[in-house]
């Protein structure tokens, strides 16, 4: 086989889980868009802060801490000694 054939044999897990995400935000990105177009006013304005609240959410700072649990999880200490 040639690298490539086993570079995307290797990566198809990783290729599934980015055609599934960006599928499933297609779709919840279209029916929150059709909705707040066909109902406006009130339900617009709550469909627009509640994608800007998500928006402010997923920044690049905060991927290393959602990459690796242990970084925002308490440490302990062991107690002093004797």
């Amino acid at each position: 086989k040639d690298v490539f054939a086993k570079c995307i044999y290797g990566g198809r897990v990783t290729l599934l889980i980015g055609v599934v995400s960006t599928i499933l935000g297609l779709l919840i990105g279209g029916v929150l868009g059709i909705i707040a177009g066909y109902f406006k006013g009130k339900v617009d304005r709550v469909i627009a802060r509640m994608v800007e609240l998500v928006g402010q959410q997923h920044r690049p700072t905060h991927w290393p801490a959602a990459a690796h649990p242990a970084t925002v999880l308490p440490v302990r200490r062991a107690p002093p000694g004797p």
